[in-house]
């Protein structure tokens, strides 16, 4: 039996999730579990701008405050600016009433963690190293 890749899992688990077997007020749940994982994020965010309009939008709208979960659990744990510039991008022109604020709290988010990153990354590679954990 072959080994079956990441991004087939991930692809499989966000079909499921939006799938009607799982209900609009957990689906957050999946996305967060996706997000944790550094290997499984960008899949998400590509999963997410792939089928805004086709799935996301159309079945999480219907309730703002699920709605915003589940973009925040999707998105926060990034820290890049170039994925907080293609958040930004991909937003641009959309009707942002009912998460707006949620949106705005993910943008920040993502920005301080990349701030953090390309401030201390150097100085957390070295304590790492030097208590053996590289």
């Amino acid at each position: 039996m072959g080994r079956v890749q990441t991004s087939d899992l991930a692809r499989d688990f966000l079909e499921f999730t939006f799938s009607p077997a799982v209900a609009v007020q957990d689906k957050h749940t999946a996305a967060s579990s996706l997000a944790q994982n550094s290997k499984t994020r960008g899949q998400l965010w590509e999963y997410i701008k792939e089928h805004w309009d086709s799935k996301i939008y159309p079945s999480l709208s219907g309730n703002m405050v699920v709605f915003e979960r589940f973009l925040k659990c999707s998105l926060k744990k990034f820290a890049s600016f170039e994925v907080e510039r293609d958040i930004q991008e991909f937003f641009e022109g959309k009707d942002k009433r009912g998460y707006d604020r949620g949106l705005g709290v993910i943008v920040d988010t993502i920005t301080a963690a990349a701030k953090y990153k390309e401030r201390d990354a150097k100085l957390v590679r070295e304590w790492l190293r030097a208590h053996g954990y590289l």
